[in-house]
């Protein structure tokens, strides 16, 4: 285990509690592992990197390179993230595979022992309205959906920017007015509709990496329990 790349992670305060948690436990796990790591993440990290804020393909990509390599396919839409993207983490492109296209055509045609060869996917491209989570959650059930069946069980699915029932967020417009959202009774976020799936097909979610407020969800199958 590699001291250091861990003082690092958890320097990167900026992402927020859930994130870090979540990035500790499967840094843990990976190197558990003692063998390269193949990760799929949909949405790039396209945002700057500081000394407190890193993207999780940023974050991924140096994990790999500090413990027994791998490789991590990142797909985005937007060749203009994808490009800033590409600039971020150029230190780590000779393990990181960028593709230009919308996500569940690229995860569709995704050859078979690839998929199976994962150790974890990211869902994360879809970007989330509170006042219309819909088309955001059904975006990614399509992208599980599109490589559910040639899973392995063993691989970890995480999916960001989830809001569970009974909490309240200061939602800000583009013309800068706050208006408050409140989710009452129900699960808001990306995960939203995956969720249900994956907890009716054996699937559990790790709840240790939870927070009040912005949550990422990270599942393993019941055999990991």
């Amino acid at each position: 285990m590699n001291n250091n790349i861990l003082d690092k992670i958890n320097n990167y305060t900026d992402i927020g509690e859930s994130r870090l948690k979540f990035i500790n436990k499967v840094y843990h796990y990976f190197a558990s592992l003692n063998r390269s790591i193949n990760i799929l993440e949909t949405g790039c990290g396209h945002y700057g990197d500081s000394e407190k804020f890193a993207s999780m393909t940023y974050i991924f990509a140096d994990i790999l390179y500090n413990l027994k390599g791998g490789s991590l396919l990142t797909v985005d839409i937007n060749e203009n993230n994808l490009n800033k993207c590409k600039e971020l983490t150029k230190n780590f492109s000779h393990i990181i595979d960028y593709r230009l296209g919308d996500s569940v055509d690229v995860l569709r045609n995704l050859n078979e022992d690839f998929v199976k060869s994962l150790d974890l996917i990211i869902l994360d491209s879809y970007d989330l309205h509170l006042f219309d989570p819909y088309p955001s959650g059904i975006h990614h059930l399509q992208e599980l959906l599109a490589l559910y069946n040639k899973l392995n069980k063993n691989c970890l699915i995480a999916i960001d920017d989830n809001f569970l029932p009974g909490t309240w967020i200061d939602w800000r417009w583009d013309d800068g007015r706050l208006e408050r959202f409140e989710t009452k009774d129900k699960l808001i976020g990306k995960a939203m509709f995956c969720h249900d799936f994956l907890i009716k097909n054996d699937w559990i979610r790790d709840d240790s990496v939870l927070s009040a407020g912005h949550n990422i969800f990270l599942y393993k199958y019941k055999s990991h329990f």
